[in-house]
């Protein structure tokens, strides 16, 4: 799949899996802008003020793999740049917008996995973010599919980045294909929906779990 020429933002692109997405899209041959969104905030200020007007009269693909840790607002950040970048895609010919979210945003999880492991339990509050993210690139996606702009989710599994070695047997053992997901296994289906071999999806959510979800 080549992006030659097209323009791309990876919002939170410094982070474990958007930085394989960015880089998987320069491999695609895309141009590429990330923004690192320790202060995740900014980039909603930083969409409105038109800040980034070198890739908005033209602006093909924009993925969302920012993690504000503030339950309140990551939500916030995902609904108002998705807004904005849609709205902007609308009145530009179209565009593609896909959102990661998590299977937590479907599914409860699994207290027992993380006892003793020094892995952190996700807060409820995540879980309702990742939810209405969900809901939102749905509503989205209606809203603007007329205009030629497509809006869907990928929704990873766990990821592996250096976690205590028992939680990670304990998670390979509930996942039917036996492993933890890698940040590549979400940035090829980012990859995918982003492309024109996804040109009549829209409105999907794309859970890359192993098959957890399954279950």
């Amino acid at each position: 799949m080549l992006f030659r020429e097209k323009n791309v933002i990876v919002a939170g692109g410094c982070g474990l899996i958007g930085s394989v997405i960015a880089q998987q899209f320069l491999e695609a041959h895309a141009k590429v802008k990330t923004l690192d969104l320790h202060q995740s905030a900014d980039i909603v200020d930083d969409l409105a003020e038109s800040k980034f007007e070198w890739v908005f009269d033209n602006l093909d693909v924009f993925v969302n793999a920012s993690y504000p840790r503030n339950p309140e607002k990551h939500f916030k950040v995902f609904l108002d740049a998705s807004n904005i970048i849609a709205s902007r895609m609308a009145d530009n010919d179209g565009g593609v917008i896909v959102n990661i979210s998590s299977i937590y945003g479907v599914i409860g999880g699994k207290p027992s996995m993380y006892v003793d492991t020094g892995v952190q339990y996700p807060p409820v509050g995540y879980s309702a973010a990742k939810g209405a993210i969900i809901a939102m690139s749905r509503a989205l996606a209606c809203k603007y599919g007329s205009y030629g702009v497509r809006v869907n989710c990928v929704s990873p599994g766990g990821v592996y980045d250096g976690q205590d070695p028992v939680f990670v047997e304990r998670y390979n053992q509930r996942v039917p294909l036996g492993r933890i997901a890698t940040p590549e296994d979400v940035a090829d289906a980012v990859v995918f929906l982003a492309s024109d071999k996804a040109k009549y999806i829209t409105g999907v959510n794309l859970t890359v779990d192993g098959g957890i979800t399954a279950q």
